[in-house]
């Protein structure tokens, strides 16, 4: 039988984000994978990883069977659990050989710190910052923090309970091989978290339903700590701030239009209207002397769609083409994409009352 190949068949390209989506892509990786950030860390996830590890101690008893791993992370009642335990026979008796995890309910301040306390006051810590752009074209800065984390120890107990005596010697070797180093480590999250073997306790001969069998209780410490989604914080600061300052006389965009000599558009003399703003200046307003017909608009260091054109006070569309009737008053505002650099606006068009070799001059008044 020929082997069928399975072939990827499309490519999943990088898309960037950029504003407000790329402001809440941000936020959601700090709790997801493959964050600059730690993820969170809470009570349920150190205890499903210490429960993984505990279950990769595997045993297996003369059946062939691996013990199962019994959770009694809560204070309930032992014969409680066991009701609904699967492991039974058929009249409801707890079958032997397998593992049992408790915890204590009351973990108290931890020692991955060496007993050191945290830094007082409710202060965030500046962690990663990021570069975005905003919709309207400018740069800001986003700042995420995050808490200094709350130190824990949690207190488990695994038990072995098991009817033959070479299996308790076995799972006691294996766990003093994990902890040949003197810690042991669980990794909840992309923590890591050490562990430390405190007591090895012997409860063996006791009776389960009148049958012997033997137990015993390895206490482990796990030094870990606490970090919520309460600990994180984003804060944003613009990188630059635009500050639209007043026209004066000394700040006036310079209007200059252009008839260039034997240059024709579309079959008539062709203009060109060149409008240089300032630093600072944003808005002008001025006379033509007369018919112009744009046919193209180009900028330089301005923010797309904040042209803003009227004629006559009656609002232009900024794509052409546009129609200046002679003596109109054109008022035109911009923003700057970067403040601190002068801005310019050039339309691009002919006078569809000369032809190609007439020649104008000084057809421009400005009017502050």
């Amino acid at each position: 039988m020929q082997e069928i190949r399975r072939n990827i068949n499309f490519l999943q390209l990088y898309k960037q984000k950029v504003g407000n989506e790329q402001r809440l892509e941000t936020l959601k990786g700090i709790l997801d994978g493959g964050t600059f950030l730690p993820k969170t860390l809470e009570y349920e996830d150190i205890d499903k990883a210490f429960r993984d590890w505990v279950e990769s101690l595997e045993i297996v008893d003369q059946d062939g069977r691996k013990y199962p791993t019994m959770s009694l992370f809560s204070n309930q009642r032992f014969s409680e659990y066991t009701q609904s335990w699967k492991f039974t026979d058929k009249n409801k008796n707890l079958l032997l050989n397998f593992k049992a995890i408790t915890r204590q309910n009351n973990p108290e301040g931890g020692e991955i710190q060496s007993k050191l306390w945290n830094i007082p006051g409710d202060r965030f810590y500046t962690m990663k910052k990021k570069r975005v752009l905003d919709d309207n074209g400018s740069e800001s800065l986003l700042i995420l923090k995050m808490r200094q984390p709350v130190a824990i120890d949690f207190i488990y107990k695994v038990s072995l309970f098991t009817s033959k005596y070479t299996d308790l010697n076995d799972f006691n070797t294996l766990i003093n091989k994990k902890f040949a180093a003197r810690q042991a480590y669980i990794c909840p999250n992309g923590h890591y978290i050490p562990m430390i073997l405190e007591s090895i306790s012997d409860s063996s001969e006791y009776n389960i339903d009148d049958r012997q069998f033997y137990a015993q209780v390895f206490q482990i410490k796990v030094m870990g700590y606490i970090i919520t989604k309460d600990d994180y914080r984003m804060d944003e600061v613009p990188l630059k701030i635009s500050v639209n300052v007043p026209q004066i006389d000394d700040n006036r965009a310079d209007v200059e239009i252009d008839e260039p000599e034997g240059e024709t558009y579309d079959g008539y003399q062709k203009v060109v209207l060149t409008i240089d703003f300032p630093i600072s200046c944003v808005k002008t307003k001025f006379l033509i002397d007369i018919d112009f017909v744009v046919r193209e608009i180009q900028t330089v260091n301005v923010i797309n769609d904040s042209l803003s054109i009227s004629a006559d006070d009656e609002p232009q569309e900024n794509t052409p083409p546009l129609i200046f009737f002679e003596g109109s008053e054109i008022k035109m505002s911009i923003r700057p994409k970067v403040t601190r650099r002068v801005t310019k606006v050039v339309l691009i068009g002919y006078n569809p009352n000369s032809t190609a070799e007439h020649v104008a001059s000084d057809k421009i008044t400005t009017n502050g």
